[in-house]
C-alpha cells in the first residue's frame, strides 16, 4: 500500500493534513454520505467520492493547504 505509506510519513513530516481532518472538512462540503476516498501520493490530492441521491460526486482537495481544488457530480 504505497500510498498510504507515503501519506503516513508525509502527515508525520507535517508535508500532509491527516486524513480525518481532511475528511471532516470534505464532509462539511458536500451534503451527501462519503463512500470513498484515496490519496494520491504524486499531487499530494485527496479525492473523496459522494453519493447524494441517484448522483456521485467527486472532490479533490489539496492535502497541504486544505483547499477544495474542484468537484464533478451534482
Amino acid at each position: 500500500m504505497p500510498e498510504q505509506d507515503a501519506l503516513r510519513a508525509g502527515v508525520r513530516s507535517g508535508q500532509y493534513l491527516p486524513y480525518q481532518e481532511m475528511r471532516a472538512r470534505a464532509q462539511g462540503r458536500v451534503d451527501g454520505q462519503m463512500i470513498g476516498s484515496e490519496f494520491d501520493p504524486g499531487t499530494g490530492r485527496y479525492r473523496f467520492k459522494f453519493q447524494r441521491g441517484g448522483s456521485v460526486i467527486w472532490m479533490d482537495m489539496d492535502g497541504r493547504t486544505g483547499r477544495e481544488l474542484g468537484r464533478v457530480g451534482q
